[in-house]
């Protein structure tokens, strides 16, 4: 549905998306869907959380490491940095290589990402 050429063919159908009533689900679906709004409706982040607040409250994302958590993320945190990331071109699905993420994000190959964008490429290792 993302594609130019199905979006006008779905244009007044409505999306029913279904997950399992985990926490972290719930929270993850969320983010998701507000991303997607984000990304292929040019919604605000504030527009495209304004119908997710009806399912709130969502528990907050935090790091994969062990420990106390210093910080915790809200969905709204994560739709606002990926349009913070589309606004300067840091992320565009028509250069995302998954196979390439896929590969870097495992322990076995150092979890690492590496994004290229027209300022360079640019490594993070966690």
């Amino acid at each position: 549905m993302a594609n130019s050429g199905q979006s006008d063919k779905y244009k007044d159908k409505q999306i029913v998306y279904y997950c399992a009533a985990k926490p972290q689900r719930v929270a993850n679906s969320a983010a998701l869907i507000g991303q997607w709004q984000v990304i292929y409706n040019q919604a605000s982040p504030e527009q495209a959380y304004r119908p997710l607040k009806a399912f709130e409250p969502y528990i907050p994302f935090r790091d994969a490491a062990q420990g106390n958590c210093t910080y915790k993320l809200s969905v709204l945190h994560t739709i606002k940095a990926v349009a913070k990331a589309v606004k300067f071109n840091l992320f565009d699905f028509k250069t995302f290589d998954v196979e390439e993420y896929e590969y870097f994000e495992c322990v076995e190959s150092g979890i690492c990402s590496i994004f290229s964008t027209s300022y360079g490429s640019h490594f993070l290792f966690t």
